[in-house]
């Protein structure tokens, strides 16, 4: 039915609806709709209260967890840890423990742009934290000195695997400031001092109840540390010196050693009072254990999987219980690491096992077999993962907080 103008206005007059309302509402500025939706966080209403901080601060502890994942390889592992004398592959020929690297490997270019996504959260934080107008003056140094220890964390391990690293201290806005030239010799070095000694000034003693953050006598042992390799690598004696100072503060903090070495591998007894900074995971069965938290998975590590007991290389071949489903036994204690440990040694048997002894029990066994009694690795010695004492052994998922 087709209505003329007056009769549309009778009509819509019949509804009790002015007519006026509705030209109001035809009326009104584009401008006046293009709101921003309610709830919505950016840079500019977020980083302003200590809240905020606390959970932004969060986020290069993660990336420290995908850092130590390596469920299949390209990780701390492989890259770090596979190329020293402590440990080694059944495959002789593996790339990385015979220093086979190249620009297009997967495990170094991890290791590489991880370091750098850890850098990137924590100079976001360096660069809204004076913008904050919800954070006194008295509270800011803190979060500028977890962050930056967390920085000088990451740069550490770029300056020993990569040399003179590009130094990005700023957060990009354009692709041209993503390119970066290497730095001068000792430039990184410096930063890393420099930011260490910040947060070794301004991080407290501890953090009762969110264990894992950083703290003053972490930063303490890092600076330390990293005054250790400068001594040695650069050939810079007053450097030791410098770690003495630093080492001995941090041991003046609320550390000992723990009556038993084991507890250093006990899962119920973790962040003890040996523990100077510790990453934080949650035990989990149902998890994701083919990626990391940035990479959509929920898993922190799964080293466990890599290292605990096999199938023997030598005849018959016999397998440890839940072998490949629970163990790979993809690394092995060398030769060279097991004869560094005197006889009797209390430490070799929570360290490493050897073949035929007891691995450990677990509720589920192969039918047929007492304890577990991995077979012989072509070292006769694993890495073992956890305490004798430990029940069923799982892999560890990340959590939200390093708390």
């Amino acid at each position: 039915m087709k209505l003329n103008g007056k009769q549309f206005a009778r009509r819509f007059a019949a509804t009790g609806v002015p007519l006026v309302m509705m030209l109001s509402l035809t009326m009104c500025s584009e401008s006046a709709l293009d709101l921003q939706p309610l709830g919505t966080l950016t840079d500019q209403t977020f980083y302003n209260t200590a809240k905020d901080f606390d959970a932004a601060t969060l986020a290069p502890y993660s990336t420290m967890l995908n850092l130590t994942y390596d469920q299949g390889g390209r990780g701390w592992w492989n890259t770090w840890l596979l190329p020293d004398d402590d440990i080694q592959p059944r495959n002789p020929n593996t790339a990385n423990d015979v220093f086979n690297w190249t620009s297009t490997s997967d495990d170094i270019s991890w290791v590489w742009q991880t370091a750098y996504t850890g850098i990137g959260r924590a100079n976001i934080i360096l660069v809204q934290l004076p913008k904050a107008q919800g954070l006194s003056d008295a509270q800011k140094p803190r979060y500028e000195a977890e962050a930056k220890y967390m920085r000088a964390w990451w740069y550490f391990i770029l300056a020993r695997g990569y040399g003179n690293v590009p130094i990005v201290t700023d957060v990009p806005s354009s692709v041209d400031q993503t390119q970066v030239s290497m730095s001068k010799p000792g430039e990184v070095w410096d930063l890393i001092e420099s930011d260490l000694k910040t947060a070794a000034a301004n991080l407290p003693a501890s953090f009762p109840n969110e264990k894992g953050r950083a703290t003053k006598g972490a930063a303490q042992a890092l600076l330390g540390k990293v005054q250790l390799f400068r001594a040695q690598w650069f050939k810079t004696p007053a450097k030791y010196q410098e770690a003495i100072t630093n080492l001995s503060a941090a041991m003046a903090g609320p550390y000992s050693l723990t009556a038993n070495y084991a507890d250093n591998f006990d899962e119920s007894k973790e962040n003890n009072s040996e523990s100077l900074f510790e990453l934080q995971a949650a035990n989990g069965d149902d998890i994701n254990s083919w990626g990391t938290s940035d990479t959509g998975g929920n898993a922190g590590h799964a080293w466990t999987i890599i290292v605990s007991p096999s199938c023997s290389p030598i005849p018959p071949g016999d397998c440890a219980p839940k072998a490949n489903g629970e163990g790979y036994g993809t690394y092995e204690i060398s030769a060279s690491l097991a004869n560094e440990f005197e006889p009797n040694d209390p430490r070799m048997y929570y360290t490493m096992y050897s073949a035929g002894e007891d691995y450990g029990v677990r509720p589920t066994r192969r039918p047929g077999r007492a304890p577990d009694t991995p077979r012989p690795s072509t070292t006769g010695r694993g890495i073992r993962t956890a305490s004798r004492t430990t029940g069923p052994r799982t892999t560890c998922a990340s959590s939200a907080s390093p708390t």
